[in-house]
C-alpha cells in the first residue's frame, strides 16, 4: 500500500513540475512578440512590424522609409562606384533623434531579413552616397536622410524583405520595416 500510494505521490508531482514548467516557458515574460498589435515602438517585449508608410521607432530615434529601389550599379563603376554580385537594394531612410545624447550609426544595426536569412549593409556600395548612415553621429533633437545598399540576389526581391533596425551600441532591441515591392 504504501508503495501504491508513493507512486502516486511522486507521479503527482511529477505532473505538478510539467505543468509549473510549461506555464513559465509559454508565458515570455523575456520573449518578444513580433507584430503589428505591439505598436511601433521597440522595446524589450516588443518588436514592431510596420508597413512601409508607418514610423518605427527604436531606441528614441524614429526612422522612416523614404525609398527602396534596386540598381545593377552604384556611382561608376569605371572609377569609385560598385557593382552589384546581384542586385542592389538601395534604401533612402530618414531618422530623427529623441535620445539625450548623441549617437553613431553602425552598419550592424540595420539588416535586410528574408525569412530565417540577414544580409548586411554594403558598406563599400554605401560610400558612394554622399548621405549615408556608415558611422554617422546624431545627436538630440536632430534628424538625418541616409542611403542603405544591401547587395542580394535577384530571387530575395520576390520574398517580401524587411528592413530590420536595431538600437545604437550593443543593445537587444529592433524592429521591422516592411519593404514595398522594390
Amino acid at each position: 500500500m504504501t508503495t501504491r500510494v508513493s507512486s502516486r505521490l511522486i507521479v503527482g508531482w511529477l505532473a505538478a513540475v510539467i505543468i509549473v514548467v510549461a506555464v513559465a516557458c509559454g508565458s515570455g515574460s523575456g520573449s518578444s512578440s513580433s507584430s503589428t498589435a505591439c505598436g511601433t515602438q521597440a522595446s524589450d517585449s516588443c518588436t514592431p512590424s510596420v508597413s512601409a508608410n508607418q514610423s518605427l521607432t527604436v531606441d528614441a530615434i524614429t526612422y522612416r522609409l523614404k525609398r527602396a529601389t534596386t540598381a545593377a550599379t552604384v556611382g561608376d563603376p569605371t572609377l569609385l562606384g560598385e557593382r552589384a554580385k546581384g542586385v542592389f537594394v538601395i534604401i533612402t531612410l530618414h531618422a530623427k533623434s529623441n535620445r539625450k545624447e548623441t549617437g553613431t550609426f553602425s552598419q550592424d544595426m540595420f539588416k535586410l531579413v528574408v525569412g530565417d536569412k540577414q544580409y548586411s549593409a554594403d558598406i563599400a556600395a554605401i560610400t558612394t552616397f554622399n548621405q549615408n548612415f556608415f558611422l554617422e553621429d546624431i545627436g538630440p533633437d536632430t534628424s538625418t536622410t541616409g542611403k542603405l545598399v544591401f547587395d542580394v540576389a535577384p530571387s530575395v526581391l520576390k520574398k517580401n524583405p524587411k528592413l530590420k533596425i536595431g538600437e545604437l551600441g550593443f543593445g537587444s532591441t529592433y524592429g521591422y520595416i516592411e519593404l514595398p515591392n522594390v
